[in-house]
């Protein structure tokens, strides 16, 4: 079996990575006067990086993406991992929040399958349990990009050595690894789409987003053995292969051998296309905010903005805002009378009886003004959601903003395929060769840029090209930030956080969350564009939730198990999926929460 590094060429990678981000051994910039590097990208890999992974275990290792295949029942990830501390020690609770798959043209996040036999109660909790923060790999590096030089405690052995009953299908590292030994693993995840050629796998831990990766066909003869006959498990209990490879994880592991755990490959779920989620690219221009996926887009206003008190009619001085919500149905939605939804919800300062009856007044006003304006090309619903349905929870200080937020009315419409999109430019080009000229109307720009291409997968990061220090949640931390690149209808940003704090980070830390957007770890991170004053905000996983709603835990596309690192000069390495400005847009604000905003981040 082929060896992807030796630990000393590892190391000399993390150098170069940090020579790359312009960090000295301080930490800062090193060359101010000098012109920010871009990043170095590798379209053809090898897909592999280095960091720390884990919810509070800090597992030091290295992850290369092998393959990713298309195979008859789903799609299968296959790759290496290999541990950077030396000798025997504990993975435990290493990927345990798992590695999932972004198709960025599609719009949709893969999640891995369920292994149907998992019985959550054989030992979840006990094996799920948190070893020492802390590795060492020999050569007294530090933990992922930290900057003191300091060699983090070494991780003790968790428990008694016996593995957890794996819990998705595929296969599962060892609780025990040892430094050195390559790791082959497999993930197992919904069926793509046929025209998916590239899509980005999201790592938990600071090697973050491979981006660009190539998506295969598997060879026939796996199709045969791991296709529509792949619902039976596959567990193999062989020691070795002819060439010293031990497929079952058991027995003597060494630096430099190769290890192949057994691979659980069924049964399916009834339903594997439950695992494959919807994104939504929420943005905002003014008082309106977009929520949009592949398939629908939603505007939100505030429902103080057309209304006033506890009327039920719509106020005065509301055209304006009416219209362009009109205008944007009438230049986004679907063709063959699609139907336009109108909820409208309330706070919760009023009691639930009045609350409805409120909301639905509100409601069938909007509807009637849409319809007064689009006419009988589309079908109209009101429904009134009363205060049931909150989006964020707010103290007594925060109670008039929430109030504002909760308090709102939401008009929904399909969005077009690509067919109806080509179709409709075809038939405005002939309306013009036969001189007819097409309404122009001042249809707002926001909308999701569904054109583009995957990214090319970035091997090093380029410089930072702004920093800030700031105390937020009574911890210091050191933000360095680095340009953003667009990946497929999104755009990415990507940034380090050094703790500058004695303390260690709280792993449960929400300094970064903001209000607004529960269960963001960056909530309070968007970007703007200062020309069109447009905002980008964050890509939702899913449905929007209410407040009380059962959550992932990771509602947001970033980091899950942020923060992977914890100590003083320790550095995380962090990234963020917001909506894409329009593609002419060459720079951005970025609003970093308690950092404050950067201007002219350039993107790239």
């Amino acid at each position: 079996m082929r060896s992807l590094f030796t630990l000393r060429t590892f190391a000399l990678v993390s150098t170069a990575v940090l020579l790359a981000s312009g960090c000295g051994p301080d930490g800062e910039n090193g060359g101010d006067e000098e012109e920010p590097q871009p990043a170095t990208e590798a379209p053809d890999g090898p897909y592999l990086r280095e960091g720390v992974f884990g919810d509070g275990v800090s597992f030091r290792a290295a992850l290369e993406v092998d393959t990713v295949e298309r195979r008859a029942d789903r799609t299968v990830l296959e790759y290496t991992v290999t541990p950077l501390q030396e000798g025997e020690h504990s993975a435990r609770g290493a990927f345990e929040k798992g590695i999932r798959l972004l198709d960025p043209l599609g719009q949709r996040l893969y999640e891995r399958l369920p292994d149907s036999n998992y019985d959550a109660g054989s030992g979840e909790e006990e094996n799920a349990e948190d070893s020492e923060d802390g590795s060492e790999d020999g050569d007294g590096e530090p933990e992922d990009g930290s900057e003191d030089g300091e060699a983090p405690e070494e991780t003790e052995d968790a428990g008694d050595g016996a593995e957890a009953p794996p819990r998705h299908l595929g296969s599962e590292l060892p609780d025990t690894v040892v430094g050195g030994a390559e790791y082959r693993l497999e993930a197992h995840f919904p069926p793509l789409p046929d025209d998916t050629g590239r899509l980005t796998v999201l790592t938990p831990g600071t090697t973050g987003e491979f981006t660009g990766v190539p998506v295969t066909d598997a060879p026939e003869e796996d199709e045969e053995n791991g296709g529509e006959n792949s619902g039976e498990d596959t567990d193999s209990g062989e020691d070795a292969d002819e060439d010293g490879s031990d497929d079952s994880g058991d027995g003597e592991v060494a630096a430099g051998d190769t290890v192949q755990p057994p691979v659980t490959a069924g049964p399916l779920p009834g339903e594997p296309g439950t695992y494959a989620t919807d994104l939504y690219a929420i943005s905002e221009d003014g008082a309106l905010e977009y929520d949009t996926s592949a398939g629908r887009q939603r505007i939100t206003v505030s429902a103080d903005e057309l209304f006033t008190g506890d009327d039920e009619e719509l106020a005065e001085g509301t055209a304006a805002t009416l219209d362009t919500l009109a205008q944007q149905v009438d230049g986004r939605a679907g063709t063959d009378g699609p139907t336009v939804s109108v909820t409208v919800h309330t706070g919760g300062d009023r009691d639930s009886d009045r609350a409805q009856e409120l909301s639905q007044q509100r409601a069938q006003a909007v509807r009637d003004y849409l319809n007064d304006e689009l006419g009988d090309d589309y079908q109209y619903e009101a429904q009134g959601g009363g205060s049931e349905e909150p989006l964020v929870a707010g103290d007594d200080a925060q109670e008039n903003k929430a109030q504002r937020r909760n308090s709102r009315v939401e008009v929904s419409y399909p969005r077009p395929s690509a067919e109806e999109d080509t179709q409709d430019a075809a038939d405005e080009d002939s309306e013009g060769e036969t001189g007819g000229e097409p309404e122009k109307t001042e249809t707002p720009s926001v909308e999701p840029q569904d054109g583009g291409e995957p990214a090319t997968y970035r091997a090093e990061d380029g410089d930072a090209v702004a920093s800030e220090t700031a105390t937020i949640g009574g911890h210091e931390y050191t933000l360095r930030v680095l340009p953003f690149y667009r990946d497929g209808a999104y755009l990415v940003a990507n940034f380090r956080v050094t703790s500058k704090s004695p303390d260690e980070i709280d792993e449960d830390t929400d300094a970064f969350t903001g209000t607004d957007y529960p269960g963001a770890e960056f909530g309070s991170f968007s970007a703007r564009d200062p020309e069109s004053g447009e905002t980008y905000r964050g890509v939702r996983v899913g449905q929007q939730r209410a407040v009380g709603e059962e959550t992932t835990g990771h509602d947001y596309l970033g980091p899950v198990s942020y923060p992977y690192v914890t100590r003083e000069n320790s550095t995380n390495r962090a990234w963020v999926y917001l909506s894409a400005p329009a593609e002419d847009v060459s720079s951005l604000t970025l609003d970093a929460g308690g950092f404050g905003e950067f201007e002219d981040v350039p993107v790239r």
